[in-house]
């Protein structure tokens, strides 16, 4: 049980890094921000990503707040869900521009679009192998350790 809390909780800083890089994102000047996103397109992409910040900041604080490791893993799959659903509604848009997943890494790190691509995909599947881990395991209902 002390492998899978110390997994979620990376897995709450995982997604509180990748809320602040998204509003830091969000705080630039360029076009791409005002424009509507590919999949949702009542928002704009500034929208969008202030919008994954929040549900990334909720789920990283109730992941990290909740003693049950169920709710915990149905939480953080439940996130997974909705960015591999929003990450397939922007390849199937054919959306220009990469999925912000990684906020402004991007440009600090100098990375191309298909190494942002598959650092985020890789940070997904990490995420979701967490989330599952435990489910998999059989012990529902069970309470971390303090």
């Amino acid at each position: 049980m002390r492998v899978y809390r110390l997994l979620t909780g990376t897995g709450a800083i995982i997604l509180l890094v990748t809320a602040v890089l998204k509003v830091c994102e969000s705080t630039q000047q360029h076009t791409y921000f005002s424009e509507p996103d590919s999949v949702i397109q009542m928002l704009t992409n500034r929208q969008i990503l202030l919008l994954a910040a929040v549900f990334e900041t909720i789920v990283a604080i109730y992941i990290w707040f909740t003693s049950s490791l169920t709710r915990r893993s149905y939480a953080l799959l439940w996130f997974c869900c909705i960015v591999v659903l929003y990450k397939t509604g922007r390849y199937y848009t054919r959306a220009f521009y990469p999925c912000s997943c990684l906020g402004v890494l991007e440009s600090w790190l100098k990375l191309s679009w298909r190494q942002t691509d598959t650092i985020s995909w890789l940070l997904l599947g990490f995420l979701t192998i967490c989330s599952t881990a435990w489910l998999l395991r059989g012990n529902h209902g069970q309470v971390a350790p303090q």
